[in-house]
């Protein structure tokens, strides 16, 4: 309650009073943005009082003397004489208290007025213009005071950047020129660098403008979620067109129309959509088509703009529109270049950005996932769309993606802890509830986000936690925001007061295509208020009225409050005119008949629905006039009528409205309520529909179904039931065969939480199966006729959060292991080759299995080692991972937290030590237990030495001397930066689609002979049991590795020997150049893991060929296969390798160059700690050619030479021979003079 004291005057009590009266309704009409005012009123002038009730109409262009005259007879009753009564009972906002006092009126009301101006004054600021009797008009009275105006300017005025004269390909290409060989698109269906990105939508677009598509023209896009959506953005835009994205599931007559308004000449689409859209009434281009015919022809592509003007549309949207067609929003490249890196930077938009594509390509959320993720140099991760509908969390974990654009409805039905790593999530397109924020601020980084398909789409947000208000959406990034009055766009209201907000900016859309009357209304002029205040921008700038009801916040930032024009609305994120649902049915009704459609929001339902109320007494007889308002009684023969009207307008809807808008309820009425002054009662309606569930409303529903009671019977009928009666809150009892999923009071959103909840119980149903199910009985019929998946009902609590590979079982793997999912961080499938090594350290080989000994010289404290050894086992997840078999595959269970596995041992005499090193080097480990082990030796109480047993499948050689600093660093007690861990690496390697990899190498290998000198003719294990050695000094070969110099040498010695002109070997490389880890916070140099790979390479030897040419052969071909050299051995041999090889190949010899230092002692404090390794002999090839470079000597660079065999698979004098000639060649090529002389001529014919 509010209070403020009004100076009493010259004019009579009884006028005063009218004017305070006049006073209070043109706040509160203001306040509730509405010509309407009503409330109740005590005047107490002491010995007298009265109460009257009242309701006023404030029209614009109302005269106040006349309305003074409305109240003056309104209160022409005599006075009651006697007591204040007590109020009456009801809401005191509608209240008003007038008390007369000395010289002075006291005014009691509810008023939730500005920041910067007291009740008092704003009460006083109306009610002296009132008096004043220059003010004649309604529309002259101004609620905002000067101090209000100046607190606007101090606290929530924000600069605006300069426009920029820069077009969207030119912005594009600069990404291109920072980040040429970063990852732009990693998708199901391939990924692309920035650079082949720029290659691919270039090629494209030569092939539109091929088929004649011109600059200044809309080109409609209709794709699935895949690389090609953005290939097609950047392609169109090229051509210096605009583009615009429609749904192939929205009715083709939509579609027709749509096309028909960007009249568009084409329609770019893939061939999976070929027969769904050959409709649409214009020519379609498929993707692959035009490509293939460009690329075909023998003349060059029809030339590209060289230039586009930043004036000309970029993209188009489409909205939902009042007059039964959809409105096309044109954005030009101006107005999206001119906000969009600022927006992208206030959304958190970076290089080191991993966006999952979330929004459908047709809303506005597309873009800043597609467009502001490239711009800021960022990754596009695209999952297939049934997938990420089914499993959205999966999606992310799959991509390992850290920015993902939610409306706050999809947000509430998902488990925060499912997503991984910690997202920026950006939340909007419908209010946020306070319960989905606090779910979520506890484990990610959220923002509630703010904008429409006109302001560039989110144009702010709000960095949000567990106590912030979810109505504010922060201050623009390139927009200003204003609040006028929802009446009168030229008067500017109070901070803190509701109205419509306004939005200032150059990043708006320049136009409603062909719609100048829309155009006009939603950007119009600056308002008259604007000029006075006086703001120096960089030029003039536009306008646009949001429609959005809003008020700016004590901080000076944004609050949105839903939406100013009942006929507008928010549903699932997508704003819907609800006139264009109503101009759609009465055109079907045939005749103009009173209707009105609204947002309802049944009992005990999560989300409103869409409900059409017609006036229905011509269709319907003898409609009872309290239907609805007290109670859903219809006879059958209402019902049979009300079945009529439903399948007469059921079509209209199909055919002209996407599934989002079709109305759930048809409710027809005798009359549609009206307010005391005659005005459509829409709150009325909506709180009727509150007092019912879903299931009475069921009678009303647009959906047709049987009403007989059908009992569940089955044993997924019953789960079914039993699911969607947790979904959608409806009673157990309530649920049969013959219920419809939708008439129960489900809609999209809720398909997808009961899809999810089925897959629990190993029942697949997609979103769609779920909501186009006839019946339940159906819909079970087809579950039972589906494959189950591979997720059994989950008894271990939170077994499906641990698990990477949803073909993998997370119930049956913890069972087997014994463990909870809490003991669990995640279970991966295991890389080629550590999947290699399991097997053979396991198996009677028993090699892969290594030991260290770190032998102390010098002081070590016992307490501090052991500390040390277990902060170790925390620091890196690769040495708390246990290996297990499932399924006929080895996988990694990463396990949160180990106990680190030490065995103290105290030795007699020092001079044991060297006994017990040997004896522990031959244990081994098993399945099913972490391979990590130390042992700690002690003699007379002292550590003397420590041995830590590791798989091959935990490390590699270049994580060896990381292993040992973080020893070295623990224990001297220094802080670390947290390490990256290996799981992370596995995911991206082993989860996404490795398809092109594997087209690479078959392209590679498919016209290379089997390469094989040994012709090894037993498979029985032999392990290499000899070496030879040599050190030598080559001159470095300008413009190539010594790498290239030893596979180039290797690779002639095969080729001679075996008379080919192309041969194949193995290579080790790192493994640590994968692009979807460089593209965030996670440096792979640092990493403790089994990175290193074997890769094939071929050399090609044709006749003339120089050594430069050779060397550049190699050279070339390293730098391709860099981007696949994560593909496992395993796989390359198995899917790779032509069909002319043996079935059991494998590479018979291989070139390792090793370019990383040996650590062989580290620093324990003020102690020396000697590092020995003890491994054991392999059988991996027959032949292996070893090359370690020496560091710190004299006379050139030098390098140790080894060739491992066995004598058991070669004889010595021919690896003595073959060794020989290696050396003779690196050498020879590494000479002077060499590089354009044929290798033919320089070592000998082939």
């Amino acid at each position: 309650m509010r209070k403020a004291s009004v100076a009493a005057n010259k004019l009579p009590a009884a006028e005063q009073i009218h004017s305070i009266v006049l006073t209070f309704a043109l706040l509160q009409s203001r306040q509730r943005m509405s010509t309407e005012a009503s409330f109740s009123a005590r005047v107490s002038d002491g010995a007298n009082f009265r109460q009257f009730d009242l309701c006023l109409e404030l029209f614009e262009h109302g005269d106040i003397a006349a309305i003074l005259q409305l109240i003056r007879r309104e209160l022409s009753l005599p006075p009651t004489p006697g007591q204040v009564p007590n109020p009456p009972d009801g809401d005191m906002s509608d209240r008003l208290k007038i008390t007369a006092k000395s010289g002075h009126w006291d005014v009691e009301a509810e008023f939730s007025g500005s920041h910067a101006s007291t009740f008092d004054q704003a009460f006083n600021n109306i009610y002296s213009q009132l008096c004043h009797p220059a003010q004649t008009k309604i529309s002259q009275i101004e609620t905002i005071c000067e101090d209000d105006v100046r607190w606007l300017l101090q606290y929530a005025l924000h600069a605006i950047p300069e426009p920029t004269s820069t077009d969207a390909v030119t912005m594009f290409r600069h990404s291109v020129e920072l980040w040429p060989h970063k990852t732009a698109i990693e998708a199901w269906d391939g990924w692309l660098t920035y650079l082949e990105l720029e290659q691919e939508s270039t090629r494209l677009a030569e092939a539109l403008v091929s088929e004649g598509v011109r600059p200044l023209t809309v080109v409609p896009i209709v794709l699935e979620f895949s690389k090609w959506a953005l290939v097609s953005i950047l392609a169109v835009w090229k051509t210096g067109a605009a583009y615009v994205f429609l749904d192939p599931s929205h009715p083709i007559n939509r579609l027709q129309t749509l096309t028909k308004r960007v009249k568009a000449s084409f329609v770019l689409s893939q061939d999976s959509f070929r027969a769904q859209i050959r409709d649409i009434g214009t020519r379609v281009l498929i993707i692959d088509e035009i490509g293939h015919r460009s690329s075909s022809q023998e003349t060059s592509f029809a030339e590209l703009p060289t230039a586009i003007d930043i004036g000309s549309p970029a993209y188009v949207i489409f909205t939902s529109g009042s007059t039964g067609e959809p409105k096309a929003v044109v954005h030009t490249h101006y107005a999206f270049c001119s906000g969009a890196l600022h927006q992208a930077e206030l959304l958190g938009f970076t290089d080191q950005t991993r966006t999952l594509q979330n929004a459908p390509l047709i809303f506005a959320g597309a873009v800043p996932e597609l467009l502001f993720t490239i711009l800021q140099g960022g990754c596009l991760c695209i999952s297939k769309q049934e997938e990420r509908v089914k499993d959205l969390s999966g999606c992310v974990r799959h991509h390992h993606s850290n920015m993902l654009i939610i409306s706050s409805s999809s947000a509430a039905i998902q488990d925060p802890k499912d997503f991984k790593p910690r997202q920026t999530l950006l939340m909007g397109a419908e209010p946020l509830p306070a319960h989905t924020a606090r779910k979520w601020a506890a484990l990610h980084n959220n923002c509630n986000g703010y904008g429409s398909t006109e302001t560039n789409t989110v144009a702010t947000c709000c960095p949000f936690s567990t106590s912030v208000a979810s109505q504010s959406v922060g201050p623009g990034a390139a927009h200003q925001y204003w609040i006028v009055d929802a009446l009168n766009y030229d008067r500017l209201v109070p901070p803190g007061s509701l109205g419509e907000v306004v939005v200032e900016a150059y990043a708006l859309a320049s136009e409603y295509l062909n719609n100048e009357e829309a155009t006009a209304k939603s950007f119009p002029p600056a308002p008259l208020w604007y000029p006075g205040l006086e703001l120096k921008r960089p030029s003039a700038t536009r306008f646009f009225r949001s429609g959005d009801l809003g008020r700016i916040a004590t901080d000076g930032t944004l609050e949105v409050h839903g939406r100013t024009d009942p006929l507008q609305i928010k549903l699932r994120g997508q704003r819907i005119e609800l006139g264009e649902i109503e101009a759609i049915t009465i055109d079907a009704l045939g005749r103009p008949t009173p209707l009105v459609a609204e947002l309802i929001l049944p009992q005990s339902q999560d989300r409103p629905s869409i409900a059409v109320f017609v006036a229905a007494s011509a269709s319907i007889d003898n409609l009872p006039a309290i239907l609805l308002s007290e109670n859903l009684e219809l006879s059958s023969c209402q019902e049979k009528q009300l079945d009529h009207l439903r399948e007469k307008l059921a079509p209209a809807w199909t055919n002209a409205l996407p599934d989002f808008m079709r109305p759930a309820y048809l409710v027809p009425l005798t009359r549609l309520p009206r307010t005391a002054t005659g005005k459509l009662d829409r709150q009325q309606l909506r709180k009727w529909c509150s007092k019912y569930t879903a299931i009475e409303l069921a009678v009303f529903s647009t959906t047709k179904s049987d009403r007989r009671v059908r009992p569940l019977t089955s044993d997924t009928e019953l789960k079914l039931g039993e699911a969607i009666s947790t979904i959608l809150r409806v009673p157990r009892q309530r649920i049969h065969g013959n219920s419809v999923f939708t008439v129960l009071g489900g809609d999209s959103l809720a398909a997808i939480q009961l899809s999810q909840e089925l897959r629990k119980h190993g029942l697949a149903a997609s979103p769609a199966d779920v909501v186009r199910s006839e019946n339940l009985a159906t819909l079970a019929e087809a579950l039972d006729l589906t494959p189950p998946v591979n997720e059994p009902i989950v008894s271990i609590q939170g077994a499906e959060r641990v698990i990477e590979d949803r073909n993998l079982n997370a119930e049956i793997v913890l069972r087997y292991l014994k463990l909870t999912a809490d003991q669990v961080e995640t279970i991966l499938p295991t890389t080629d080759s550590q999947s290699r090594a399991i097997e053979l350290g396991i198996g009677p080989e028993k090699c892969f299995v290594y030991h260290f000994a770190l032998r102390f010289q010098g002081d070590i404290e016992m307490s501090r080692l052991v500390s040390s050894l277990q902060s170790l086992v925390d620091r890196h997840d690769i040495l708390r991972t246990l290996f297990t078999r499932h399924e006929g595959r080895i996988l990694q269970v990463i396990l949160n937290e180990l106990q680190c596995p030490l065995d103290s041992r105290a030795i007699e005499a020092g001079d044991l030590i060297d006994e017990t090193v040997r004896q522990i080097s031959t244990s081994d480990f098993q399945l099913d237990q972490v391979p990590t082990k130390f042992w700690l030796l002690s003699v007379d109480g002292l550590p003397k030495a420590v041995v830590l047993r590791l798989s091959h499948a935990q490390f590699d050689g270049i994580s060896l001397p990381l292993l040992w600093n973080s020893l070295s660093y623990i224990y001297a007690g220094q802080t670390l930066p947290t390490a990256p861990q290996y799981s992370t690496y596995a995911r991206a390697v082993l989860l996404p689609d490795m398809t092109p990899s594997i087209e690479y190498f078959k392209d590679l290998l498919h016209d290379c002979p089997f390469t094989d000198l040994a012709k090894r003719l037993s498979a029985v294990h032999k392990p290499q049991n000899r070496q030879l050695s040599r050190q030598i000094t080559l001159n470095p070969a300008a413009g190539f590795t010594p790498a290239q110099l030893f596979q180039a040498a290797w690779g002639y010695v095969s080729a001679k020997y075996l008379h080919m002109r192309a041969v194949s070997f193995d290579q080790i490389v790192s493994g640590r150049q994968i692009r979807p880890i460089e593209d965030y916070d996670y440096d792979t140099s640092q990493l403790l893991g089994p990175c290193l790979n074997d890769v094939p390479v071929v050399v090609r030897f044709p006749e003339q060929q120089t050594v430069r040419q050779m060397l550049a052969q190699i050279r070339d071909q390293h730098t391709a296969t860099a981007r696949h050299e994560t593909l496992g051995f395993k796989t390359i041999l198995g899917e790779c390798k032509p069909a002319h090889w043996p079935q059991d190949a494998r590479m018979t010899s291989s070139v390792q160059y090793r370019g990383f230092e040996d650590r062989t002692s580290l620093p324990l404090g003020p102690a020396e700690c000697k590092v020995e390794m003890m491994e054991r002999n392999m059988d991996l090839e027959d032949l292996t050619v070893f090359v370690k470079p020496l560091r710190d000597v004299d006379g050139g660079p030098k390098f140790d030479v080894g060739f491992l065999f066995s004598d058991e698979v070669v004889e010595e004098t021919q690896a003595n021979s073959w060794f020989d000639e290696l050396i003779g060649a690196v050498i020879a090529f590494s000479a002077d003079d060499a590089m354009d002389e044929v290798v033919e001529s320089l070592l000998g014919q082939i």
